[in-house]
């Protein structure tokens, strides 16, 4: 049986290295500026959509061409500040996470790719096991343990066995 191959990349270490460096770069130049909010704290927040953005830049725009209709509690300063960081983070969030799927999408491909030859080696020596190999029971046990569930149960003992 030939396993179908999705991808097939040698990554050098020197980009691996280069890549770590600069995401270590990126992430020391923004990091006075971002926050770490929980799953729960992200809940509690307003969703905000593609069609939302649109709305805000329309009340900026209100802000200032009808100023008469801002609340006395509402911060029109910091309004600004959020809409300016939402934009620039937007600005900067579209590549990162254009770059962070296509990681993704090939880790996915090698992962599969792995554990599919994984499997056929463990398939392999699995029978080589069951055939009675001695070199292959020791593998073939230390590999088994991934899958704890799917052991067989032990043959029962004869009672002149024991």
């Amino acid at each position: 049986m030939i396993m179908e191959n999705t991808i097939s990349v040698e990554i050098p270490d020197a980009v691996v290295a280069e890549v770590s460096a600069r995401f270590a770069q990126i992430e020391a130049i923004l990091k006075p500026y971002l926050i770490r909010v929980t799953d729960a704290e992200k809940n509690g927040l307003l969703k905000v959509g593609d069609k939302t953005v649109p709305f805000i830049d329309k009340v900026n725009e209100y802000t200032v061409s009808a100023p008469e209709f801002i609340p006395n509690f509402m911060d029109v300063p910091e309004f600004k500040r959020d809409r300016l960081a939402l934009a620039n983070l937007t600005l900067m969030a579209k590549p990162g996470e254009q770059v962070a799927s296509m990681i993704t999408d090939t880790v996915a491909l090698a992962a599969n790719d792995s554990y599919s030859a994984a499997l056929l080696y463990y398939n392999s020596v699995k029978q080589a096991a069951a055939a009675g190999v001695a070199k292959a029971k020791p593998i073939y046990e230390d590999l088994a343990q991934r899958f704890p569930g799917k052991a067989k149960p032990a043959a029962p003992q004869h009672p002149s066995a024991k």
